[in-house]
């Protein structure tokens, strides 16, 4: 394993953690496309493992699904998808300190 995947697989810490945070889940669709939903979640604890229930649904957006499983995304793409994550956790996290 490449020490980038250990990074990606690391063990849990047991540090506390946020109360709020993004969900990723995947939509297969009949069209061709699969739609990437992002919905913010909340937790009742701030320790892991969490329970993480909805809390707001945020944003979606449609890809060609053979290019997404393949992992083929354009950078721009991939790009968005990482801005519009960042930008969530920001908000989340700034609603927090308030």
């Amino acid at each position: 394993m490449s020490s980038e995947a250990k990074h990606l697989h690391s063990e849990p810490e047991y540090k506390p953690r946020s109360y709020y945070g993004v969900v990723a889940s995947l939509q297969l669709h009949e069209d061709g496309k699969v739609r990437l939903v992002l919905d913010d979640v909340c937790s009742q604890t701030d320790y892991w493992p969490q329970v993480w229930q909805s809390h707001c649904p945020f944003t979606q957006n449609d890809f060609d699904r053979q290019a997404f499983l393949a992992s083929e995304l354009s950078e721009q793409q991939l790009a968005h998808i990482g801005l519009i994550l960042v930008a969530r956790l920001s908000a989340l996290t700034t609603n927090q300190q308030q």
